[in-house]
């Protein structure tokens, strides 16, 4: 796997707009993906196609006009058992072969796609919706998977068809051209404009459920403000319109898979009709052997023509979609090589920068900054003024424009919005560090020294206290985003995971707005000038307060520089200083205030997060060992489908599509027992008028008389259960998808609406995004 992955990863780097397509990854895998195909052409050639000429003589052998011979029915009995053992062993082999191909060729491209996220620029960023790679990651990779089973097809097929029709013409002349060009002007029509839907409906589907599953996503992200202004009911129509309109492209798509299923029952037994009817018309006599074995040979050919090549044309066509969406994501705008050099002396030095995020709007505008090792910068401005845009322009997030970024030694990066996954805070603090911390109380086989950097790190980043108010310290799980945590444990958090990282430099993205007072002081004493004294640091801050320790302050304003130096030099400057303190002071109090409250909620959720979400697991697996048990799932899925007429409706076009097509093999079963008796025995002309005389001929056979079913009587009626048999397919197969698509919609919807008037508390502050989306992305994402 790691060698597959590493092809795509070196045609994705030298020629990017070849890495994903169906030749390259045939290219890619041809010789592992070939094998099974060459064991599928003996299979198909060899095998399958010749065990109808053996069942032929292996028939003829109870003729009354052969000698029997009973050594010879053992042999060919033999091998008629043989070569339907070798079908099913080779057949699931090949099979579980080719879908680990395709499993292989899923993940190595699910691989490409987690490293582009990792290299997309901001912009692309902000265009790409995470419902959409969700989306990719769900529904379009998983082509593969199917298309792997179905493309040998396209090449085998068409030989098969040729040999078979060979060895049809052999046993029934010229009949056999009634059933070939039947089944090649139906079925190649169907499969033309089936692959021109399919691949227009998959689209549809795939963008509408791109649509679907963003919404989802921002509607459970901000659920909390949705239930804070009442809209339930607004945004739940606004999913369910969603849902529906993806639920229309989807039974469109679901329409044309049943006339393809419907198309697998039908065309053999309608072949096999016209084949035997101009067999009989022609004037030739009917028996069984021929019969039978032309019926076999019927379905090889049916198989081939009806199934194999339009499966394997519809799965191509969906892969072909899927190819083109995710050659879009992965030809969208990456970041651009680093324009940061790296010195070895630990200073930060920017010249004659200019940058930018959107092509019509400069950020940064003539920067020029010098930052010596182990000083204390700090940058204030007004919101929007391009502060950190700075710092992502030395993480290499924003490339400049212009100019010259110089860099000395490593970076530490304290994001302004904390960045938390859902762990235990010991997880989140260690993350990414070299440090390997088992719990707050270190053990005697971790290193002094990081049990000490640990210990320390608490301390400065006022931790100690948050650790002891949790339920297991710093063990506790919080959810995802921090959801647990208020604003100021979010914000120390992320702070002590970037010091706990051993830097030179140290980027600190306004770490002290979400704290209060005596805590901001706290942090700025104790971790910036302190513990980090001997670091370069650059601090973007509202925190105006604390400037004068800074070592140099740079004033930023639209994205250039008002002025820089030392606090006292800003005073005595013509720069208006005083006014943009003032606006700083007034958001900080507001910070503060938010803070607290934030603070608050979070001492109360910690308390009660142990026993309530001790107390939700427990009930969801009583409910999940119920379900299983009682067949709950299936019972909701039949109630969901719809009324107990439709579902007995449904029954009943099940039984009689399936008898109407058991009817026709039974019918020519009896025509060819009474056409072997006709042909034995002298007929007798009645001039009777009677009803039964019309549909009958009598027969003498020695001194018994034998009335049999006329001959075009048989022929009509076969034709009229083959009408009944078409009709009755395609309709069960459409009453199916519809009922099917009806439940989709109803179990969406019963689940939409209790996740909407759900309470916060229960279920988004304990598992907001990881139990609430994944349900709709997989079951009505995927599996649809």
């Amino acid at each position: 796997m790691r060698e597959d992955y590493g092809k795509l990863m070196y045609i994705d780097k030298f020629c990017v707009k070849t890495v994903i397509n169906l030749p390259f990854i045939i290219k890619t895998f041809f010789w592992n993906y070939m094998t099974y195909g060459i064991c599928l052409f003996v299979q198909m050639m060899l095998i399958r196609s010749f065990q109808p000429f053996v069942l032929a003589y292996f028939i003829s052998l109870f003729s009354d006009d052969i000698e029997t011979d009973q050594n010879q029915m053992y042999i060919y009995g033999s091998v008629l058992m043989i070569q339907s053992i070798l079908l099913v062993v080779s057949i699931h082999h090949i099979e579980c072969g080719q879908a680990s191909v395709g499993m292989r060729i899923r993940i190595s491209v699910s691989s490409l796609i987690y490293r582009k996220m990792l290299r997309l620029s901001k912009k692309s960023l902000g265009e790409t919706a995470a419902g959409q790679v969700v989306n990719l990651l769900s529904n379009d990779v998983n082509r593969f998977d199917f298309v792997t089973l179905a493309l040998h097809y396209l090449w085998i097929a068409p030989l098969q068809i040729v040999l078979v029709t060979y060895l049809i013409w052999i046993e029934m002349g010229v009949s056999t051209l009634a059933g070939v060009l039947f089944i090649l002007c139906l079925t190649l029509p169907v499969q033309a404009y089936l692959a021109k839907f399919t691949s227009r409906f998959r689209l549809a589907v795939a963008q509408r459920t791109d649509r679907r599953v963003r919404l989802m996503n921002e509607v459970i992200s901000g659920i909390q403000i949705i239930k804070m202004y009442a809209w339930e009911k607004p945004f739940e129509q606004i999913i369910k319109m969603a849902r529906k309109n993806e639920i229309n492209a989807i039974t469109k798509a679901s329409y044309l898979k049943g006339i393809f299923l419907s198309c697998m029952v039908f065309i053999e037994r309608a072949t096999l009709f016209l084949t035997v009817t101009c067999f009989f018309l022609l004037g030739n006599p009917i028996t069984a052997d021929k019969v039978f074995s032309i019926a076999q040979y019927f379905n090889v050919f049916q198989m081939a023509m009806a199934i194999c090549i339009p499966m394997a044309v519809t799965f191509g066509a969906e892969s072909l979609i899927s190819i083109q969406r995710l050659r879009e994501f992965l030809l969208l705008e990456e970041k651009s090589e680093s324009a940061v050099e790296l010195r070895t002396n630990e200073n930060v030095t920017f010249t004659n920068v200019n940058a930018f995020w959107t092509s019509d709007k400069t950020t940064i505008s003539d920067f020029s900054l010098c930052v010596p090792s182990g000083s204390l910068c700090a940058i204030v401005g007004p919101v929007g003024a391009g502060k950190s845009s700075i710092l992502q322009m030395l993480l290499g997030e924003l490339p400049p424009t212009t100019g010259s970024i110089h860099v000395g030694g490593t970076i530490s990066y304290a994001s302004q919005e904390s960045w938390l996954f859902a762990s235990s805070v010991r997880n989140i603090f260690k993350s990414g560090s070299k440090f390997e911390i088992t719990n707050y109380r270190p053990v005697a086989i971790i290193p002094n020294f990081a049990k000490a950097l640990y210990r320390k790190i608490v301390k400065v980043c006022a931790l100690e206290k948050d650790f002891q108010q949790f339920p297991q310290g710093d063990r506790t799980v919080v959810g995802e985003k921090g959801v647990s945590l208020s604003g100021g444990q979010r914000a120390r958090v992320n702070l002590a995971r970037a010091v706990y990282r051993q830097a030179d430099i140290y980027l600190l993205d306004d770490p002290l707005s979400a704290v209060d007072t005596h805590v901001g002081k706290h942090l700025f004493e104790e971790c910036v000038l302190r513990y980090l004294k001997d670091k370069t640091r650059i601090l973007v801050t509202h925190q105006l307060q604390y400037l004068k320790q800074a070592d140099y302050i740079v004033v930023i304003n639209e994205g250039r520089i008002e002025a820089q130096g030392t606090f006292s030099e800003l005073i005595n400057s013509d720069v208006d200083f005083t006014k943009l303190l003032v606006s700083e002071d007034e958001e900080s109090e507001q910070v503060e205030v938010k803070a607290v409250r934030d603070r608050a909620a979070s001492i109360v959720s910690h308390k009660s997060i142990a026993s309530e979400k001790s107390e939700i697991v427990e009930k969801v697996e009583n409910m999940e060992e119920m379900s299983a048990s009682d067949g709950t799932p299936f019972k909701d899925y039949i109630k969901a489908s719809g009324s107990c007429c439709k579902i007995f409706g449904l029954i009943s076009l099940l039984i009689l599509a399936q008898a109407c097509c058991n009817g026709a093999d039974l019918w020519l079963t009896l025509w060819t027992q009474q056409e072997s008796i006709r042909n034995s025995n002298i007929s007798v002309t009645n001039s009777s008028n009677d009803w039964l005389d019309a549909v009958t001929d009598t027969l003498i056979s020695g001194d018994e008389i034998i009335r049999l079913i006329k001959s075009e009587v048989f022929i009509y009626f076969y034709l009229v259960v083959i009408i009944l048999a078409i009709i009755l397919t395609l309709s069960r197969s459409f009453a199916f998808f519809k009922m099917a698509m009806n439940a989709s919609k109803n179990l969406h919807n019963q689940i939409n609406v209790p996740l909407a008037s759900a309470s916060s508390n229960a279920i988004f502050r304990h598992e907001p995004q990881r139990s609430s989306p994944e349900p709709f992305f997989q079951r009505y994402g995927c599996r649809r």
